[in-house]
């Protein structure tokens, strides 16, 4: 099995329908009625990375997971950090969630390529939540992960 992963800054329209591709994941979301419309198209699965996220249940496991250091990092102003830090780490948690689900979905996956080096939230400078999700990905998959570049691939 070939899986693409498009980041949300490249189009469906590029360069890579030249190759055939089992699947294809957009980092991005989108509805419904366009993955439908792009795996006609393109024969073959198309859907979004947010088909693997479980809604309100995501949010109870995040909740009881980051209650965990509720209280014991806590500032002589009465600020609790830990409740203040979770709130920017969920999402990159997510990401790593969800590269994981996404992971137990592709048994048989032989090529691994993704649009761009980075995760889908490419706009923030944290790198390690996306090293960490792309890993993830690999390590669970056993798969590098081939990067196409500017008129080329590249393997990191």
């Amino acid at each position: 099995m070939r899986v693409l992963l498009v980041h949300p800054d490249d189009g469906f329209q590029r360069i890579w329908k030249k190759d055939r591709w089992d699947c294809i994941v957009d980092l991005a979301r989108a509805p419904q009625s366009f993955y439908s419309e792009q795996a006609d198209i393109l024969g073959c699965k198309v859907s979004s990375i947010y088909d693997f996220a479980l809604g309100i249940e995501d949010l109870r496991n995040w909740r009881s997971l980051l209650a965990a250091g509720l209280g014991k990092v806590v500032d002589r102003a009465g600020v609790d950090w830990w409740d203040v830090l979770g709130l920017l780490l969920q999402p990159d948690l997510q990401d790593v969630r969800l590269a994981l689900r996404l992971a137990d979905s592709l048994t048989g996956c032989r090529e691994l390529a993704s649009t761009r080096p980075s995760m889908w939230r490419a706009q923030y400078s944290c790198g390690w939540a996306y090293l960490c999700a792309f890993c993830s990905l690999a390590s669970c998959l056993a798969q590098p992960i081939v990067f196409f570049a500017i008129g080329a691939r590249c393997r990191i």
